[in-house]
């Protein structure tokens, strides 16, 4: 079974460590999405930006954000549409957070 984010033990057979690293291909689905109009503080000069929910190949779901698509123009048709993990980027922390944290980037394959 595969997890993310990591985990110390498996949550099935309680096993502690020598858990194997399992690089993921970064390929999924996507099964839901959010266009974020109002974002904390620190955010405000990226809004807005498209955050989905997708279902990766092995089988975790990840959040991350969907680049090369404006926001205004999203719509359910994204829903069950393919992506590839593009890299990931950092944010900022801001005043409820404890600090800053980073989110993967995904992109529709062609």
């Amino acid at each position: 079974t595969y997890y993310f984010p990591p985990r110390p033990v498996c949550p099935n057979c309680r096993r502690k460590g020598n858990l194997e690293e399992y690089r993921f291909k970064g390929l999924g689905k996507i099964h839901t999405f959010a266009i974020v109009r109002q974002a904390p503080e620190e955010f405000k000069r990226q809004v807005p930006y498209v955050i989905a929910q997708v279902e990766l190949d092995e089988g975790p779901w990840i959040m991350g954000n969907l680049t090369g698509i404006d926001p205004a123009a999203a719509s359910m048709e994204l829903i069950g549409k393919r992506v590839k993990m593009v890299g990931s980027a950092v944010f900022p922390g801001d005043k409820y957070s404890a600090g800053e944290g980073a989110r993967p980037l995904f992109s529709l394959v062609a």
